[in-house]
Formats: structure tokens, sequence, C-alpha cells
């Protein structure tokens, strides 16, 4: 008797056990393809030359002013309230994405929250951090 309790005891929790699935992990792709609400964005500019002083600046975002990641590849950017800008994107890894040429860290990425980071120093004449905060 012992042991049929035993059994069906075991057999319970091995069909419990197997009927849990795990919630599939989003990929950096189906977490940042949305549309994104601008929170701000931050420049800093400090010139190689030496004397000079850094420039440091954020900007709250506005109404209407978001950054849109579509499917295809492209993003729909509304800034400034200038016309629709629409350029491409590709996720290089899970810590970087080009957009429109530019590469920026991702810095945080969750579903309510998307923190994208660039530190240019293309020009030889200063070096320019940008950071941009969007949500959702």
């Amino acid at each position: 008797m012992k042991t049929i309790k035993l059994t069906i005891i075991a057999l319970i929790a091995v069909f419990s056990l197997a009927g849990c699935k795990k919630d599939k992990e989003k990929t950096t792709a189906e977490k940042i393809q949305a549309k994104w609400s601008l929170v701000s964005q931050s420049l800093i500019v400090t010139p190689t030359a030496t004397g000079s002083n850094t420039i440091s600046s954020t900007m709250p975002g506005k109404a209407g002013e978001y950054i849109e990641f579509l499917s295809n590849g492209k993003v729909n950017i509304q800034q400034n309230g200038e016309a629709l800008e629409t350029t491409t994107y590709t996720i290089d890894s899970d810590a970087q994405i080009t957009i429109d040429g530019e590469a920026f860290q991702i810095k945080t990425l969750t579903d309510n929250s998307l923190v994208l980071y660039s530190n240019d120093t293309s020009n030889s004449n200063e070096t320019i951090q940008t950071t941009i905060t969007l949500s959702r």
C-alpha cells in the first residue's frame, strides 16, 4: 500500500514538473521593436584642446516625440516638431545597436525602459557623448 502511494506521488510530481513551461526570454530585437517615447537626451561635448571647457546639456523629451523601431530594420524618429524621419537600424549584439550608421551601446533594455549611449570620437577637435533615455 505504501509503495502504491509513493508511486502515485512520484507520478504526480513528474507530471506537474513536465507541465510547467518556462516562458521564452524575448530577444533584444523583440524587446526593442516598439514605439518608445523620448524621456531625455543628454549631450556632453569635450573639446580636445587644452584649456577648453566641456559643455553639458540635457533636453527633456516633449509630448509626441518618439523613436519607433520596426521589424523590417527601419526606425521612425519624431523629434523637435520636425517632419518624421525614417532611417535604418541594425542590432549588432545584445549590447549594441547602430542607428543611421551611428553605434550606440544598449545601457538598459527592459519592457518599459531603453537607454542608449554613444561616445563619438570621430572629430579630432572634440568628443561627443550622447545618452538617449526612452520609455514605453
